[in-house]
């Protein structure tokens, strides 16, 4: 049986603690999720074989919480998150032969962020990371094109990695 390509839009609100949510998208794919509350975990895949793009927008509040996103397919990926509260991590993940551009920003303590990006064309990245007393970290790791536009803020106490291979 032969799938169609179709487009998948997930658009979605949650408030609450403890929620997981996990989350695949096949094809031409839109997820957009807005999430406040504490110890939520997140994972979104988005894939496809065929030149379909995928969009990917979190914004998560609160501490504690943990997003682990992948796209891959042969189109242009797209991944904008942002995270205020303490303790949250990204793990974020694009491959595929094509543009790759990640968009990042978390405010608070504890702040993570590890992403890898691959492909034969071009890869962005804005990162911006700000705790003022500590930690912060990046580890990041582009191959192609490669642009990256990196802010941090730590004023050290222990904190402040950053890790970057082009």
């Amino acid at each position: 049986m032969k799938r169609q390509k179709m487009s998948n839009t997930l658009t979605t609100k949650i408030q609450g603690d403890a929620n997981t949510v996990n989350t695949t998208q096949y094809d031409s794919a839109t997820a957009k999720l807005d999430i406040n509350g504490i110890g939520n975990y997140v994972a979104l895949t988005q894939s496809g074989s065929a030149a379909t793009p995928h969009y990917a927008e979190t914004n998560i509040s609160g501490n504690s919480n943990t997003l682990n996103a992948s796209q891959t397919g042969n189109a242009n990926q797209y991944m904008s998150t942002t995270f205020s509260g303490n303790n949250n991590s990204v793990n974020a993940s694009q491959s595929g032969s094509a543009t790759h551009s990640l968009t990042a920003t978390l405010t608070g303590n504890g702040n993570s962020l590890l992403s890898s990006q691959t492909g034969s064309t071009s890869n962005s990245a804005t990162v911006n990371l700000t705790n003022g007393g500590g930690p912060a970290s990046l580890d990041l790791q582009q191959t192609g094109g490669n642009t990256l536009n990196f802010t941090q803020t730590c004023l050290n106490p222990s904190g402040c990695s950053t890790v970057v291979r082009q």
